[in-house]
Order: C-alpha cells, then sequence, then structure tokens
C-alpha cells in the first residue's frame, strides 16, 4: 500500500502581497481601537472619581470659612476692645502678637448716606 498525495495551489487561488498584509493592519487597527477605547474610559473613570471627592469636600470647606469668618470677627472685635482700652483684651492681643499671630485693625463700615431718600447718581449743577 503506497499512498500518493500531492498537494497542488488551486489554479483561481493566488495570493499577493496585499493579501498578506491585510490581516496585520486589521489586527493593528482593532489593537489600536481597543487601547483608545480603554484610556477613554479609564480618563473618564478618573474624572468622576475627582469630581465626586471635590463635591463630598464642598461642605468641609464651607464649614471651614463660616469657621474663619466668626474667629476674624472674635479677634477684631477683641482687637477693636483693646484700642479702645480694656486691658485684659490688650493683653490678648498682646500675647498672640508674641506668638507671631497678628489682628489686623477691625475694619470700619462703610458710611450710610446721610438722607435716605436721596439716590446717589445725582446730575452736577454748574458752577457759576
Amino acid at each position: 500500500m503506497q499512498a500518493n498525495i500531492r498537494f497542488e495551489n488551486p489554479s483561481n487561488r493566488t495570493t499577493t502581497s496585499e493579501d498578506k498584509s491585510l490581516i496585520p493592519q486589521i489586527l493593528v487597527t482593532l489593537a489600536l481601537v481597543i487601547w483608545f477605547s480603554f484610556q477613554l474610559f479609564q480618563t473618564i473613570k478618573a474624572h468622576t472619581a475627582l469630581d465626586n471627592a471635590y463635591n463630598n469636600q464642598e461642605p468641609q470647606v464651607q464649614t471651614a470659612n463660616k469657621i474663619r469668618a466668626s474667629l476674624s470677627a472674635l479677634a477684631s472685635g477683641t482687637k477693636q476692645l483693646a484700642n479702645q482700652g480694656n486691658p485684659n483684651a490688650a493683653q490678648i492681643v498682646q500675647a498672640l502678637a508674641q506668638r507671631g499671630i497678628n489682628i489686623s485693625d477691625p475694619k470700619v463700615p462703610p458710611e450710610q448716606p446721610a438722607k435716605e431718600g436721596t439716590s446717589e447718581a445725582q446730575p452736577l449743577e454748574p458752577k457759576k
């Protein structure tokens, strides 16, 4: 028993260099699309996490601003009492200054207009 096996190229099937390079091009393109999609997903996920962290910190920032404003008002009031001659307030201001905490002078509120019925934008009268 002898088998004669021959492998022949079918005459209708020809391989060209374009056919051989098409599969690697498709694989590279597919790999790039998958990679960029993954990177986009990771970027969106990181952005969402940062946005959530920022939003979660907002109440604490508002609370800190309120505390800072109340401490500033307390310090300004103490400084104002010290300027008026209160010895206890002067002692507190001096002790804070020795520790490197300087209190700015209390802010003077802007003056109200003398008459409530007048508006601020009045035309000027010509000089004679």
